[in-house]
């Protein structure tokens, strides 16, 4: 699944390794799978599998990474 625009939420936001998110994200906590472009704002734990893709501005207070992943660019 494909989206582009804007997510905000008191929750979580899943990006399932099929996924993409290009736009803006701000959410209490977020696991990525997929491939995110944009700008993030995760109040708690950003967690990015094996299979996840991060590219933008990036604001976090936790973040966990897969020991296998590749690919994080973040501003």
């Amino acid at each position: 699944m494909n989206f582009e625009g804007s997510i905000e939420t008191k929750g979580k936001v899943v990006i399932g390794k099929n996924g993409s998110i290009q736009g803006t994200i701000v959410c209490n906590s977020a696991d990525i799978e997929g491939k995110f472009t944009g700008t993030i704002q995760v109040k708690d734990l950003l967690s990015v599998g094996s299979t996840g893709s991060v590219e933008g501005d990036v604001s976090i207070s936790k973040l966990i990474v897969a020991v296998s992943y590749t690919h994080l660019r973040a501003h």
